[in-house]
């Protein structure tokens, strides 16, 4: 399931080891997330956006890796 995710994730870098993770799919859990995005290397953290009213997922998420190299390896790799 990680890497169906990873497939129709859509990603933004802008030089940072954060990176922005759109177009997630509203079932995938943060575990699920986490998972595809550890197969491009250590994930330091993770955030999966919800709705404040809702508790419902918003659909996107911010990774943050160990380092910036990595992090461009994710933008190359999530983005489909």
């Amino acid at each position: 399931a990680s890497s169906s995710i990873a497939a129709m994730a859509a990603v933004t870098c802008r030089c940072s080891s954060v990176v922005f993770v759109g177009n997630i799919p509203y079932q995938a859990t943060e575990a699920e997330l986490r998972d595809a995005c550890e197969e491009i290397g250590p994930v330091a953290s993770l955030r999966l956006a919800v709705d404040r009213d809702t508790g419902k997922p918003r659909g996107f998420a911010f990774v943050e890796y160990l380092d910036d190299e990595t992090a461009r390896s994710a933008c190359r790799n999530l983005d489909g």
